[in-house]
């Protein structure tokens, strides 16, 4: 068996774009079930906050899973 060097590591500074630039975050809303979903969202859609299986039916669509619907909700302002 033989050895395979990796490639060299490359630099944000090497690349063509100079990376993402600063991204600032803020604090993560309240999620007590961990499902991905904020109990706010949860609760003004009828879902419920302690209950981590709830993110993954297709109640809020036919279409998305409820997660997937949430996710949905956070890119509707933006053009298509």
């Amino acid at each position: 068996m033989q050895a395979v060097a990796s490639p060299p590591a490359i630099s944000e500074a090497e690349l063509p774009f100079k990376g993402a630039g600063l991204i600032r975050s803020g604090v993560a809303p309240l999620d007590t079930d961990g499902d991905g979903i904020p109990d706010e969202w949860e609760l003004s859609h009828g879902l419920d906050p302690n209950n981590p299986k709830d993110a993954r039916p297709f109640g809020l669509s036919w279409e998305y899973t409820n997660v997937e619907v949430y996710l949905n909700s956070l890119v509707e302002h933006l053009p298509k």
